[in-house]
């Protein structure tokens, strides 16, 4: 049996958990750099600046791709 690198794999689980930890971390900063610039004269609410990710997510497989998968998986479970 091959390795399966799917949306489904630990090892892409973990690549998009990095990602939304590193875009989260940047907001963050954003917000920080944004807050400590003042709310200006009027004492308006800082405004949150929210950019798109360059990042096309992913692909979700087809339904019968899943299945496969699945029944790839149960078959070693035997």
């Amino acid at each position: 049996m091959g390795r399966y690198y799917g949306w489904y794999s630990n090892k892409m689980r973990g690549q998009r958990r990095k990602r939304e930890e590193e875009a989260q971390e940047e907001a963050a900063r954003k917000s920080a750099a944004t807050a400590e610039q003042g709310c200006g004269a009027k004492g308006n609410a800082a405004i949150e600046i929210i950019e798109h990710l360059a990042l096309k997510p992913r692909r979700i497989p087809s339904r019968s791709w899943r299945e496969l998968i699945k029944l790839d998986h149960e078959g070693l479970g035997s």
